[in-house]
């Protein structure tokens, strides 16, 4: 116990009050004192999991000591990314009623987030980015297997018919919202920078550059995958739109459940 304090102490120190750390300081700190921090970070984590990315969640859970950041890795499987088009219009006209109207917008982001992160985590993906208008997934071919492709893309139908039938502040009517979605599989490589108080993710690559260009070929309100993606995929209804791009309408047949 006492090294995992020592080891994270520069984090523990933004997220627990002052006497509580000491207490956990102590060669032999008391049961209430840890009950009372072991509560504590729960709730954090809770609160911050759906935001942290994936595969630094993953190897934390693995190996949570010694601290070591992902120096860097290839990771094969299906990136997902999505663009809320007419959030920053909506924001602002929110904005210019005050602090109300601040609220109001900040409250909107979190819920569309909310939806979006709900059907990654559904189908066994994982958030790498997340925040303002867009939101970037991965699902991890080592978890998934050959179903991740099939994944991603249950995934983004989901996302399109929960945005179809969220409600929205009446505000929203005069800026409507519409989701833009596309996926590309492929391997990225993944670098983790920072410290103990501050670690990012940094995901690059082909694959990356690949679904940004898909992303811009995608008309509000569609889902778009690449001939790559299809290749892992039997049966789904995706016409070809553009060169290498399919507009995405349905699966032959939703993958298993994730594991």
């Amino acid at each position: 116990m006492s090294e995992l304090i020592s080891s994270y102490s520069p984090l523990l120190e933004g997220w627990l009050p002052g006497p509580l750390l000491r207490a956990l300081r102590q060669p032999e700190p008391a049961p209430d004192a840890l009950a009372e921090a072991c509560a504590r970070l729960e709730a954090a984590c809770a609160r911050v999991e759906p935001f942290a990315p994936a595969p630094v969640v993953s190897r934390l859970a693995a190996a949570p000591l010694p601290y070591e950041r992902i120096a860097g890795a290839y990771l094969s499987g299906t990136v997902l990314v999505a663009e809320i088009a007419g959030l920053v219009a909506l924001s602002t006209r929110l904005a210019a009623g005050g602090r109300q109207g601040d609220e109001a917008a900040s409250a909107v982001v979190s819920r569309l987030l909310a939806t979006l992160i709900a059907a990654v985590h559904a189908h066994g993906g994982g958030v790498v980015k997340a925040g303002g208008d867009s939101l970037m997934a991965f699902f991890d071919e080592r978890t998934l297997g050959e179903a991740h492709a099939a994944q991603a893309c249950a995934a983004g139908l989901a996302m399109q018919a929960h945005m179809a039938a969220l409600e929205l502040p009446r505000e929203a009517e005069a800026a409507p919202l519409r989701l833009r979605v596309a996926a590309h599989s492929g391997r990225v490589l993944a670098v983790e920078v920072g410290d103990q108080t501050h670690t990012e993710l940094l995901v690059t690559g082909h694959t990356i550059s690949r679904v940004a260009r898909a992303l811009l070929g995608a008309a509000p309100g569609e889902v778009i995958v690449t001939d790559k993606l299809l290749q892992h995929v039997e049966g789904a209804d995706a016409p070809l739109k553009l060169a290498g791009q399919h507009l995405l309408r349905a699966l032959a047949a939703p993958p298993p459940p994730p594991p």
